[in-house]
């Protein structure tokens, strides 16, 4: 049996790229309830439309993108909990949760596919919080991606 496959690439001229990738430098500790992630460390960022200073990445052109929220919690003895959300323009478009770890670390990932308007906002936000808890930073344990898928 033969099977023939045909593929076509095309590449278009002027076409957008748009990916990046951020992590928490350090770990932040008892964020309150409202608190936008600020993602500081940024390891890419093509096409420049995610703040490192403000956790906001901000679509640069209309398409369809890819966002991904990884979030990992040390553990804590006691009674804690912190949920994460990620956010389009104030409105929730992924939710995770980092709960009640009392003898392992947490590890959750969340992906959202999301049609974006030029100059719309996307950002990860603490919307749940009890007792001690901690959001771990560095060597990748939180990080924050996203990309034009088209």
């Amino acid at each position: 049996m033969l099977f023939i496959i045909n593929c076509l690439f095309v590449t278009i001229s002027g076409s957008t790229h748009v990916v990046f990738m951020s992590q928490l430098s350090k770990n932040l500790e008892n964020p309150p309830k409202g608190q936008i992630v600020i993602f500081d460390d940024v390891i890419t960022n093509v096409g420049h439309a995610y703040s490192g200073n403000t956790g906001v990445f901000r679509a640069p052109v209309n398409g369809d993108y890819m966002f991904t929220m990884i979030a990992t919690a040390r553990p804590s003895p006691g009674d804690h909990a912190l949920h994460l959300i990620l956010k389009k323009n104030g409105n929730t478009i992924g939710y995770l949760f980092l709960d009640s770890n009392h003898d392992y670390y947490l590890k959750r990932t969340e992906n959202a596919v999301v049609s974006r308007t030029k100059g719309d906002e996307v950002f990860v936000q603490v919307n749940d919080v009890s007792g001690t808890h901690s959001l771990q930073g560095c060597c990748f344990h939180s990080h924050f991606s996203g990309f034009l898928i088209h």
